[in-house]
């Protein structure tokens, strides 16, 4: 079984929720998730393919788990409405932490408010702690939104939560 054949067994169930464009070729799409009798928020670039035009996921995303995901809009809307601050990193690119929140006792999910050049950025990134004792991210769970969509997921997100089954 390769490791992708999980999202193709009987155990595993999706429910669209919504899709909140970013570009002709993009977008965010929501989705209630359900693997196993656990319950997940599904927040995830999907890319037009030319050759059909069926949106196909991109690894850029994160599966929230339910219960922690009024603290994820939470921390969304705190760093929408955080202040851009001067950065270390010179004039044209600040990264700041903005919030974070656990997951259990060795993963957090950490929000960040990024400015390169002209453009805003939230990122959500999940992190681990690592042998030294220092968050590190995971390999692939995190995502960018532009500050210009964050209304957007934040009421996809909102709307997901009140989809309660996943039939």
């Amino acid at each position: 079984m390769s490791k992708l054949d999980y999202k193709r067994s009987a155990d595993f169930k999706t429910k669209f929720v919504c899709d909140v464009p970013i570009n002709d070729r993009e977008v965010y799409r929501i989705s209630n998730k359900e693997y196993r009798d656990m319950k997940y928020v599904d927040l995830r670039i999907f890319v037009k393919a030319i050759e059909d035009n069926k949106f196909t996921p991109r690894i850029q995303g994160l599966w929230i788990e339910r219960e922690l995901l009024e603290d994820a809009i939470e921390g969304l809307t705190l760093t929408r409405d955080a202040p851009i601050r001067r950065s270390l990193s010179g004039p044209e690119q600040h990264h700041i932490v903005v919030w974070q929140f656990y997951i259990t006792e060795w993963d957090i999910y950490r929000f960040y408010k990024v400015r390169k050049k002209d453009s805003e950025f939230v990122e959500i990134r999940r992190m681990t702690m690592n042998v030294d004792r220092k968050w590190g991210p995971y390999d692939r769970k995190g995502l960018v939104i532009e500050m210009r969509l964050i209304d957007a997921v934040i009421s996809g997100l909102k709307k997901a939560l009140k989809t309660h089954s996943i039939k």
